[in-house]
């Protein structure tokens, strides 16, 4: 008797913690990021830049202009998504709304962009048009030293300037907002 009793407890014991362990073979996805828009992105990114570090910026197209922070890129014009963005217009049919950050002195010294792609553009394949695009640009007044790249889901933000704004501060800022979401893509020499 003592022996079936001992094997009934054994046995429970067995299927109670098979049963607590059960609850992990079909774990929750994570929840999927929340970006809000392009000028937030880059906002977000602006934020985690230490005081020190900030110099002045301006961001936008002229009729979206916004002093010391992101604003909002129309990407109807292209001659201006040209010299501003250093886009062709076939890359920027990719882009459904798009924000930029630029230094208040000089865009070559550091211009920041984030755009939204439109759904079913491949990621990698617009970085990569991005990364011909800049390389071709005629600069005027100076060049940037660097180009930067990350993509955040269906979002790309990427950085032209010089070396210690590009790799150091934004880089560390882009990582710090978004941790293991902000997806490191492309980092170019430029000069």
């Amino acid at each position: 008797m003592k022996k079936i009793s001992a094997l009934i407890l054994t046995l429970a014991m067995v299927f109670s913690l098979a049963a607590c362990g059960g609850g992990n073979q079909n774990p929750q996805s994570a929840p999927e990021l929340e970006l809000g828009s392009p000028e937030e992105i880059l906002n977000s990114i602006w934020n985690n830049v230490s005081e020190d570090q900030k110099f002045p910026v301006a961001g936008g197209d002229m009729e979206n202009i916004q002093e010391d922070k992101a604003g909002k890129f129309n990407m109807e014009n292209m001659d201006v998504v040209t010299s501003v963005l250093h886009m062709s217009e076939e890359t920027a049919a990719s882009v459904s709304e798009a924000a930029t950050l630029i230094h208040a002195m000089n865009a070559n010294t550091f211009t920041a962009v984030a755009v939204k792609l439109n759904e079913g553009v491949n990621a990698e394949e617009f970085v990569n048009s991005v990364k011909t695009d800049v390389e071709g640009t005629q600069w005027m007044c100076g060049f940037p030293d660097y180009l930067l790249v990350y993509t955040l889901g269906d979002y790309v933000v990427y950085v032209i300037g010089e070396t210690e704004l590009t790799t150091e501060i934004f880089k560390t800022a882009i990582e710090t907002s978004y941790g293991e979401n902000a997806h490191f893509s492309l980092e170019l020499a430029l000069s």
